[in-house]
């Protein structure tokens, strides 16, 4: 009931507005946003997704009979309205056409959240034992599990180097790691639990890898932010993370799920030093040519004037 007064709400704004376009960011919005436009006669529909999210990689039973549905209602509002998606890599296309959501021809492939590559200077590496952050939400799909895992194979082969984990549980996402069992890996000594952090650039002054070792992402700003630093990468192969790092090119792909293909990744950048800060620098010089704000600004301003 409180979902419905809220879509009813959403109605009468947009009604009120009157606006010649709506660009909808992330799921909800997109559901919420595409079924209001057809009851407000909104001209242009511009849905973006950051990601696709747990509903779209999902086992549960109730989740993918979720999907069914959300599926069908963006089926229909794509039927009856201009409407144009923007997705964040090449595999979230691939799904929506699979899933026969939109056509190829309306849907583009385009990094909506860049950085200001002016605000994120060249960092010297720190000097010490190297040190790998994993930057995210406590959850599950994060590869926060394969990460603790990893950290702890690497200490008890008696690497030298330090782990650690920023940001904090999600309450609202049932995959969510509670505070108690962060804590706890923290007292192990397997990780370092730093919680969250408003000065993400004092621990990318301090730490020398980003790791995100997620399931599936739209394109991390995280690891955005990270690369525009200059530090190394290690993430995924899989979708957004494949769209960022290129192995061994611009960063290091390791497999889903796997634990020991992130602790051979990790134990790699430890010994190999120049390979680490290549990698660095060459992710650095691909944020600034391809993902700086005002490059992205002016894409997604084009997609306005169609």
């Amino acid at each position: 009931f409180r979902e419905f007064m809220l879509l009813l709400q959403v109605i009468r704004i947009i009604k009120a507005e009157k606006p010649d376009i709506l660009n909808n960011f992330t799921l909800k919005p997109i559901i919420y946003g595409s079924i209001a436009a057809l009851f407000a006669k909104v001209p242009r529909i511009i849905n973006t997704f950051l990601g696709m999210g747990t509903i779209f990689i999902s086992n549960n039973v109730l989740i993918k009979l979720l999907k069914v549905f959300i599926c069908l209602l963006l089926r229909i509002s794509y039927h009856c309205k201009n409407m144009l998606f923007i997705v964040q890599n090449n595999d979230d296309k691939k799904l929506l056409i699979e899933l026969k959501i939109a056509k190829e021809n309306d849907i583009v492939v385009q990094c909506s959240v860049g950085v200001k590559t002016e605000e994120f200077p060249k960092l010297q590496e720190p000097k010490g034992k190297i040190i790998f952050a994993l930057v995210a939400r406590m959850i599950v799909d994060k590869g926060i599990n394969e990460f603790i895992i990893a950290s702890k194979l690497l200490k008890e082969k008696g690497i030298e180097a330090e782990f650690w984990l920023v940001g904090e549980p999600d309450k609202q996402n049932r995959t969510s790691l509670s505070l108690d069992k962060l804590q706890y890996y923290h007292q192990q000594g397997y990780v370092r639990y730093l919680g969250f952090q408003t000065n993400i650039k004092k621990i990318w002054q301090q730490a020398h890898v980003a790791v995100l070792p997620s399931y599936r992402e739209g394109l991390s700003h995280a690891l955005l932010e990270a690369g525009a630093y200059g530090r190394a990468i290690i993430t995924t192969d899989a979708p957004g993370g494949r769209e960022l790092i290129k192995d061994k090119n611009n960063g290091l792909l390791v497999k889903v799920k796997d634990h020991k293909s992130l602790a051979n990744a990790m134990e790699l950048l430890v010994v190999d030093n120049s390979l680490r800060k290549k990698l660095g620098n060459q992710i650095r010089q691909d944020i600034a040519g391809l993902y700086d704000t005002a490059i992205i600004q002016n894409k997604i301003i084009s997609f306005y004037k169609v």
